[in-house]
């Protein structure tokens, strides 16, 4: 099955994540790629053997760059073979009308609410088929696609496939000068306002008296919005470090002892936490969106967003290394049984055989 995927690509976060994973061979699965832009994505896709066509920097205030990534598109359709073409986004949705090969996928990521103007131009499209990310966004289709009755395939994630040493992570704390001893709570996510990250400084305030934790804040703003948010972190402890970009988060995460990401908003799924538990960590979150559906109250899932519920949850992590290290356990086993990466596109594949099928009859 040779599948086309057609994305943004500006920028990155858990689709991107799931998009790189899907960019390597899986058994019969051949996926192709159509981006808007240069970046840090395609650089990954293409480093993983797949096949990447640029449309164009492509902007709704500007027509004539729409036409012309859609022209770019038409002619690649007519170049090339595609059993299905899959659309990762609202915004790639509606770039596709009228120009794409049936069958038409939409891979829906996102929260719904019928209000963005992406949302709204997607909606006069019909997709033969919509995937859900979580059995949470796919409660909100119904909001663009009226009666759509999408199927929930959880996004593909990469495991590590290689463990640190005990040296290399020693090697890797002591780079960013972590006192041994000390615990050290990892956050790994974009700087988007409901990310928890303002929530998790709150709560940390609550334990400043508490000698043994030390903060990583990783990644970088990756557009004004984020940079704001960004700016307005002012960790009054000198304990709190902000990482910049992380070219390896697995191997961050694996030098970590707590994965700690309170949202303050839904999570449409949430791959940061399976990459946590992947790693081995203790994750501390907020039961909101699609991490009810990653995490359980074993690993520190927490009902409300309430920095006093999160200090105390940190704080009995903080004191209890046997506690850390035997929910650390239970992690791989659960990101393996989510989103493993030949289970996910396998199923991917089997939601869209269906359409091939059809359309051959």
């Amino acid at each position: 099955m040779r599948i086309l995927h057609v994305h943004s690509g500006n920028r990155y976060g858990g689709v991107e994540s799931a998009l790189r994973v899907m960019a390597r061979p899986h058994g019969s699965v051949e996926s192709v790629f159509a981006l808007s832009f240069e970046g840090r994505l395609s650089e990954e896709i293409r480093a993983a053997g797949a096949e990447v066509s640029i449309l164009g920097d492509v902007r709704a205030s500007r027509p004539f760059s729409v036409l012309r990534a859609r022209a770019r598109l038409l002619a690649l359709f007519r170049q090339e073979h595609f059993d299905a073409t899959l659309a990762h986004s609202a915004w790639a949705l509606s770039l596709l009308a009228n120009c794409s090969q049936p069958p038409l996928v939409f891979y829906q990521h996102d929260i719904m609410t019928g209000r963005q103007w992406t949302e709204r131009l997607a909606g006069h499209v019909h997709p033969d088929l919509i995937v859900a990310n979580s059995a949470f966004t796919a409660q909100t289709t119904s909001k663009v696609f009226p009666g759509a009755r999408p199927e929930v395939v959880y996004p593909p994630t990469d495991l590590p496939v290689r463990i640190l040493s005990q040296d290399e992570r020693a090697s890797l704390r002591a780079r960013h000068s972590v006192p041994h001893g000390t615990v050290v709570i990892l956050i790994a996510a974009r700087f988007e306002k409901w990310k928890g990250h303002a929530l998790l400084l709150e709560s940390l305030a609550l334990l400043r008296e508490s000698p043994q934790w030390r903060v990583w804040i990783a990644g970088e703003p990756q557009n004004a919005r984020e940079h704001s948010v960004r700016d307005t972190l002012k960790p009054a402890d000198d304990r709190v470090q902000f990482l910049g970009h992380v070219s390896d988060v697995a191997a961050i995460m694996q030098a970590a002892d707590i994965y700690c990401q309170p949202n303050t908003g839904p999570e449409p799924f949430g791959l940061s936490f399976v990459e946590a538990l992947a790693c081995g960590l203790p994750v501390v979150a907020t039961s909101l969106g699609g991490a009810r559906e990653i995490l359980e109250p074993a690993w520190g899932l927490l009902e409300w967003p309430k920095a006093a519920e999160i200090a105390a949850m940190l704080q009995r992590l903080l004191d209890d290394p046997d506690l850390r290290r035997r929910l650390g356990e239970l992690g791989p086993a659960r990101a393996l049984d989510l989103c493993n990466p030949e289970t996910q596109i396998s199923a991917l594949g089997h939601s869209i055989e269906p359409l091939l099928n059809r359309k051959a009859a």
